[in-house]
């Protein structure tokens, strides 16, 4: 897991990561109403850009171990299944563009 400032603003599990097209995401701020979350949204989403690096270098980290069969069962259990995913994300992208 990636702890936003020290876990105060939460936490990114990097275990339940999925691949998502550009295409498909979308930006909820401008729907989000209530003010105290809307803020901590944006505080969250500060420091994720701010320390994008640290994630990433994390993000790669965790993929190594995950690659090379080095995670515990009790975690590998908790995964998602990166590879499989990856792949129908290409293949989703790839109907996209023939549409």
């Amino acid at each position: 897991m990636f702890k936003i400032k020290d876990g105060e603003l939460g936490i990114v599990n990097i275990n339940n990561m999925i691949p998502t097209p550009i295409s498909c995401l979308t930006e909820v701020l401008p729907l989000v109403k209530d003010k105290q979350y809307r803020k901590l949204i944006i505080e969250q989403t500060t420091y994720l850009n701010n320390h994008k690096r640290e994630l990433l270098d994390k993000v790669n980290f965790f993929m190594l171990k995950y690659d090379t069969n080095k995670l515990s069962k009790r975690t590998k259990d908790r995964c998602c299944n990166f590879r499989l995913l990856e792949e129908k994300c290409k293949e989703y992208e790839k109907e996209e563009i023939a549409i």
